[in-house]
């Protein structure tokens, strides 16, 4: 199954190492090192040349790596990797073998049958670098003979046959020559760099719980909701505000962010409804940080931003994040985030309207794996507080679920409730989303809620609250 995800080489770059006008190896480059590039022979023979005597790097595509078995008869462990993916929610192996060639979004391997396997870097879910035997056998085939044809500037040089020992030998032609010192380099150094990426893959993906919580995509949509009580208000609304989200990554187990602004839900919020907002959140390695605000309390002034008279019923309440920062640490699948903030609370009691702003600070983790996502999030204030528990599933490819169980309470002891302005109540939001994602093109959105609100002296109310939205991808 996982072989979708992998597919055999149309040719494989054999390359001829030159010291001297006719002194070569032909095999494939394994590693390489500020001394020396490290060479599979032909013969199955790991050997290491000096960097200072390489003349011409001569590159000869064949159908088949011509080796039989490895051995490394040298003091220097070479790595031996194994890659895992996610395909349609299970872990699977994906590749082992010897990484061999790189570019910036693939990785060539010479697996343990010989041949060689390209893989894709976003298809990788877990790396295990170990060393590589001393002696390795690369299947049971037939090895053909093959002959090298030297370059035009060294045809004088005798000719050179590689493989079995006898029988009709398939002619290679070059197809590239590399004689400039700062070319040569540069194939060098690309080698050193890309292995120590891999490397990196291999040390920093203890703190990821996926390899990439971002990838590399823009979207531009809109939401439209109807019955939202705190995500809008008189002064602001959260329908049809393009909604336009960047996300970049430098690759599995790296430097990874998301921005967004516009209206949108977002799950660490005090309520489950679109609201316009600034987001920023980035992840490096066990460290993440973000930060949330929303643009309308820098346009309006304070007394329109906050709620007004026309937003609320007598006896009801209200409440809106204004701004919040927040960090944490990730070890795995598990996460540990604080975060601080400001929102305000609004109640009605007949024609008194009151507005309590304050600081909100929220302590919370997570736990994340292939195919789930859950979030605890506790909110305390002076006279505020709240819990929300989120809950995703990735259980398909295209089509993902998300849950979330919102609880808030105000308690305001410092004024007396047979003055008129004393208010006591509670909330509990159920909220689901669903998420579906066509042709990498689009993706759809519905949202669909209730609350449940209590108010001291008042009895209790619902409401039912729903959205929609649609994004384009480019």
């Amino acid at each position: 199954m996982a072989s979708l995800l992998a597919w055999r080489a149309g040719a494989v770059d054999v390359v001829g190492v030159y010291s001297t006008a006719c002194d070569r190896v032909v095999g494939i480059p394994l590693d390489a090192d500020g001394s020396n590039l490290y060479v599979l022979g032909l013969d199955g023979k790991v050997v290491g040349l000096p960097r200072y005597g390489i003349a011409a790097l001569v590159s000869y595509p064949t159908d088949v790596v011509p080796v039989g078995a490895i051995e490394n008869a040298l003091d220097r462990d070479f790595e031996y990797v194994k890659v895992e993916t996610n395909y349609q929610g299970a872990i699977v192996p994906l590749v082992e073998g010897w990484p061999i060639q790189f570019t910036d979004d693939k990785i060539s391997f010479l697996d343990k049958e010989g041949r060689e396997v390209v893989i894709d870097r976003e298809s990788i879910w877990s790396i295990d670098i170990s060393p590589m035997p001393r002696r390795t056998s690369l299947g049971d085939r037939a090895v053909s003979r093959y002959r090298f044809v030297h370059p035009y500037r060294q045809f004088r040089c005798a000719a050179e046959f590689h493989g079995a020992a006898s029988g009709r030998a398939v002619v290679v032609h070059p197809q590239e020559y590399v004689s400039d010192p700062v070319a040569i380099k540069r194939r060098l150094d690309h080698i050193i760099e890309h292995r120590a990426i891999l490397r990196a893959y291999d040390r920093t993906q203890k703190f990821y719980a996926v390899p990439q919580v971002y990838g590399n995509q823009t979207s531009l949509g809109y939401w439209f909701s109807f019955g939202s009580r705190h995500g809008k208000g008189e002064g602001r609304d959260n329908n049809f505000t393009p909604i336009l989200s960047n996300e970049y990554s430098l690759g599995p187990f790296g430097y990874q962010h998301i921005m967004l602004t516009g209206s949108t839900p977002m799950g660490e919020l005090v309520h489950e409804e679109p609201q316009t907002q600034f987001y920023y959140r980035f992840k490096a390695d066990y460290f993440h940080f973000s930060v949330f605000y929303d643009p309308n309390s820098m346009l309006l002034r304070s007394d329109k931003y906050q709620w007004q008279r026309g937003d609320l019923e007598d006896g009801d309440d209200r409440h809106v994040e204004r701004a919040s920062v927040g960090m944490g640490f990730d070890f795995g699948p598990i996460s540990l985030f604080v975060r601080t903030g400001n929102a305000i609370h609004g109640h009605r009691r007949g024609d008194v309207l009151v507005n309590d702003k304050g600081d909100l600070a929220k302590y919370g983790a997570g736990y994340r794996n292939h195919l789930m996502r859950l979030d605890l999030i506790l909110g305390r204030g002076s006279r505020f507080s709240m819990e929300r528990l989120n809950l995703g599933l990735d259980l398909w490819r295209d089509v993902s679920w998300d849950y979330s169980l919102i609880r808030r309470g105000y308690d305001d002891a410092g004024r007396s409730l047979a003055e008129g302005v004393g208010h006591r109540s509670g909330s509990l939001t159920n909220a689901l989303y669903a998420n579906l994602r066509r042709r990498r093109k689009y993706i759809y959105r519905a949202m669909l809620s209730h609350e449940l609100l209590k108010v001291d002296g008042r009895g209790s109310e619902s409401f039912l609250k729903a959205g929609v939205s649609a994004s384009l991808v480019f």
